[in-house]
């Protein structure tokens, strides 16, 4: 049987300027943090078959046995003729016998982002794929295919012989989630949506197995066996593009540590559930990257920049250790994590254009922490000189949660028999006049034997609490850079314990900038080799349903929106909004 895997959605439209190297220390990175593949988001950018060898040149130079694989993304790739299939096709052999390929039943493994409706000229979009795609590729160019297609999971029988799996993109975060629908959950209860809300009935919804669900369901009905499941796991989501632009502006619900009660749901069903794709490695326009910032960013610098995420990346090994292995890892060395949003859920900001994103009513006004403990200790978060909360905290990871108000700040402190062990205090105030609407998360950690710092550029463990690093006994640590907030409170724990090619080419010139076009239809423009054409499509309004999550990676670059600063030299993907099909 095949091991369970752990990889991380890794946009390639945003690397234009990277070298070998850049690859090499994004895979010594993401392995050393537990992630064993990169899913490669190919686009039509004609750079990006050159970055896609420097990749895999990049893993076999690292010695890790490191693993990559394809993910087309279909939003931007044609596939309406015979002739769009065959780029596909020339990507699959092109590395189905490189050392670093990810191999799965012995064939080699691909997915895509959407292409449900592909038909490559065929009458179908089943017969399109089976034709054009799976019978073409024999040999030692078979396929084992786990596309994330957005369709009803009840049609999921009709691919049989056709896909070997699928990949739920939208499991990563509680997508049916709206103003609207939370709204109609809590009217029965008498609540509304505040900024300290704190809803179990909504948190509940995150990092909920429901969605698996669905599509585990639509597997099981069909006729060929071992059928593989890939779900995802993400911190957060939030996109801020005007009209001008993508025109993407939203955000999912990403409270009560998301990132954590993803993990521990997929770890509590790791039975069912064979690959986990992390969503993002480095997409910076969508806030889930937990990769350092790097490369070219999609015009994403005004919520991005200074906003480290690689703390997330910090606390990934311990779960991947846990899905991988079936059991939590001992815990040896105390950390703090925290992380909190940049302003007040309704503040104002004084020059915005594009406006607050939908939904944003769905934040809270909270430092969510957690901590890693490695034996009992107390732990003291506070987001002013006057307002604190101190817990006790069991050994093992513990969430926890305090309320934050308008120009507070991140601090948090662990103690043991009296002496203060890791202490975080990152440069951060929660603004109460921002100039620009940020929903994005600054997230920090702290160890208690080293320094952590930030990148330049640009337990189940059920324990609940907000985090924000601090200095230490030995050597204090300070992750991430900017804002500040203020307190709420929650906590619960969990403790845990733990078995546990090609030669590459240098980047091209990019292409020209293109700006995006008016239509959400995929770009008819066909290819046959490589080099592939460029072309990018907007997004529907995210209240339209159903269609795709997003996740932007790269394309054409669109012209900067009002709140946006920089010029980009790269290509940006978007990825239309799905919602998860509910029955």
């Amino acid at each position: 049987s095949n091991p369970k895997i752990v990889t991380a959605h890794h946009m390639v439209g945003n690397t234009y300027p990277y070298t070998i190297d850049t690859w090499l220390n994004d895979i010594n990175l993401a392995h050393s943090n537990g992630i064993d593949a990169f899913a490669l988001n190919i686009g039509t950018d004609s750079w990006q078959p050159g970055q896609v060898d420097n990749a895999y040149q990049a893993a076999q130079n690292s010695g890790t046995g490191f693993k990559l694989f394809i993910s087309f993304d279909m939003t931007v790739m044609p596939c309406s003729s015979a002739q769009d299939a065959s780029a596909l096709r020339d990507y699959i052999t092109r590395y189905a016998s490189h050392p670093n390929q990810l191999m799965y039943n012995g064939n080699v493994f691909a997915s895509t982002f959407a292409g449900d409706t592909c038909t490559f000229g065929s009458d179908s979009s089943v017969d399109g794929w089976k034709s054009q795609f799976i019978d073409q590729l024999t040999g030692n160019n078979k396929v084992h295919f786990v596309p994330a297609f957005f369709s009803d999971p009840n049609s999921f029988k009709d691919f049989d012989n056709v896909i070997d799996g699928v990949y739920n993109w939208n499991s990563g975060w509680p997508v049916e989630l709206t103003t609207q629908t939370a709204t109609t959950l809590l009217q029965p209860l008498g609540g509304a949506l505040t900024p300290n809300l704190n809803s179990t009935v909504l948190n509940n919804l995150v990092g909920s197995i429901q969605p698996d669900d669905t599509y585990l369901s639509g597997l099981t009905q069909m006729p060929s066996d071992s059928q593989t499941y890939m779900a995802a796991v993400s911190p957060w989501f939030f996109t801020h593009y005007g009209p001008n632009s993508f025109n993407k502006n939203w955000i999912y619900m990403s409270n009560d540590h998301l990132y954590n009660r993803r993990w521990e749901t997929i770890i509590a069903n790791r039975s069912s559930i064979d690959i986990v794709e992390i969503v993002t490695w480095n997409d910076y326009g969508e806030s889930h990257y937990i990769g350092p910032i790097e490369g070219d960013q999609p015009n994403s610098q005004d919520w991005v920049n200074g906003f480290d995420h690689t703390a997330w990346l910090d606390m990934t090994s311990y779960y991947a250790t846990a899905f991988k292995t079936g059991s939590f890892p001992n815990i040896t060395q105390d950390k703090l994590y925290l992380w909190s949003r940049p302003h007040p859920r309704d503040a104002t900001a004084s020059n915005d254009p594009v406006g607050k994103p939908q939904s944003f009513q769905l934040m809270e006004d909270v430092v969510f922490a957690v901590v890693m403990a490695a034996s009992p200790c107390t732990v003291t978060l506070s987001t002013n000189t006057s307002s604190s909360q101190t817990f006790n905290v069991s050994s093992g990871v513990t969430k926890l949660s305090i309320p934050i108000t308008a120009g507070g700040t991140m601090y948090g402190k662990i103690e043991r028999d009296g002496n203060t062990v890791v202490e975080l205090d990152p440069q951060f105030t929660f603004d109460p006049n921002p100039t620009t609407y940020n929903y994005n998360a600054m997230v920090a950690y702290a160890t208690n034997n080293q320094m952590t710092t930030p990148p330049v550029e640009g337990t189940p463990g059920n324990n609940t609490s907000s985090s924000s690093v601090v200095s230490s006994s030995s050597v204090s640590s300070v992750l991430v850079l900017t804002p500040s907030p203020s307190p709420s409170s929650s906590s619960s724990s969990l403790s845990s314990s733990l078995p546990l090619s090609p030669s590459p080419s240098p980047p091209p010139s990019p292409s020209s900038s293109l700006p995006p076009s008016s239509s959400s239809s995929l770009p008819p423009s066909s290819s046959s080799s490589l080099p592939l054409s460029s072309s990018s499509s907007l997004p529907p309004s995210p209240s339209t349903s159903p269609s795709p999550s997003g996740s932007p990676s790269s394309q054409s670059t669109p012209s900067p929106s009002p709140t946006q600063s920089g010029s980009e030299s790269g290509t940006y993907r978007f990825k239309r909004l799905h919602r998860r099909f509910s029955q």
